[in-house]
């Protein structure tokens, strides 16, 4: 005859003795036989480290509610420093990754050469006399009163063209002068979970100016790359454009800036790639190519998108 075992029957006496979830319960209200209003456990939780809250949603059923109802919310709110409206098809989720504040920053690391020319960056062409850092940048109007340059004046530019064929260029990669940066959104706090469930969008930037006595061309191919494993990559989303500045089409001396929204882009994004080129159109020795600053790559906070059904 089949017998359980001392331990098995304590288990068991166990799994009996468990009380049913009653949301109208005071259940899990009792810390140290003590009793304490769900109110005030409540504002306590909101103050616990969003690591910590994750493994307190598995005290019980009493907590798991009160924290998706109110505390991941109200926590979110606190870590944003801004009010977030209260929505049913929020899930609990996207709160907690507003919690650790990977969204609206500035994903390029020396988006203006600030640290220098090479410093994050990957120089793929040097033609002519090369690429610069200038600052102030030289020839044009000061930076745009934008927060992306953090009160700095830094910017790139970039010389003559070398191949004649560059001049009418369509691809970034035949210009005088181009380079690349690449943005590992694991790295960078993003979970695979967030990238595939919830697809951010993602909003590139950046701001290009010609000297007033010298027009340029700009070219930039923003792509998002998915990895499947360490040898196969698959870019299945991108955008590319070549601009050319000039006093005919009004776009000389003047600070203009480049921007793209990637949307839908579906599953698998794990890394962006930033690559930027450009040059005189005037064969001239020396720096007077297109200038560029402000190089940026942000994520959205998916949880301002979410259709409304406010409650």
């Amino acid at each position: 005859m089949f017998k359980f075992t001392k331990k098995a029957k304590k288990k068991l006496k166990m799994a009996e003795s468990r009380v049913k979830f009653d949301e109208d319960s005071s259940n899990g209200l009792f810390i140290e036989e003590k009793y304490i209003p769900e109110e005030i456990l409540s504002l306590i939780l909101c103050y616990v480290d969003h690591k910590t809250l994750l493994a307190c949603q598995l005290v019980c059923k009493q907590w798991q509610f009160i924290m998706q109802d109110f505390v991941w919310h109200k926590k979110a709110e606190l870590s944003l420093g801004r009010v977030i409206p209260k929505n049913k098809s929020v899930p609990w989720q996207l709160y907690y990754f507003s919690c650790t504040k990977p969204f609206e920053k500035n994903l390029i690391k020396n988006h203006s050469g600030e640290l220098g020319l090479n410093a994050h960056w990957t120089v793929t062409a040097s033609g002519g006399n090369g690429w610069k850092v200038e600052a102030p940048p030289h020839g044009v109007p000061p930076l745009p009163d934008d927060p992306v340059f953090e009160d700095k004046v830094h910017c790139f530019v970039t010389s003559f063209y070398v191949n004649p064929s560059s001049r009418h260029a369509q691809n970034v990669d035949i210009l005088s002068c181009h380079k690349f940066q690449i943005v590992d959104l694991i790295k960078e706090g993003f979970t695979e979970y967030l990238l595939d469930n919830f697809q951010p969008k993602i909003k590139v930037s950046e701001w290009i100016a010609s000297r007033w006595d010298c027009s340029a061309t700009y070219g930039c191919d923003f792509q998002l790359i998915g990895v499947k494993n360490k040898k196969k990559v698959r870019v299945f989303d991108f955008k590319r454009m070549i601009k050319e500045l000039t006093a005919e089409n009004n776009t000389q001396n003047e600070w203009i800036k480049v921007e793209y929204t990637f949307e839908g882009y579906g599953k698998g994004l794990r890394k962006i790639k930033f690559m930027h080129g450009g040059q005189d159109r005037r064969f001239w020795r020396g720096h007077y190519g297109s200038k560029m600053a402000g190089a940026c790559v942000k994520v959205e906070n998916p949880i301002f998108d979410v259709d409304n059904d406010s409650v």
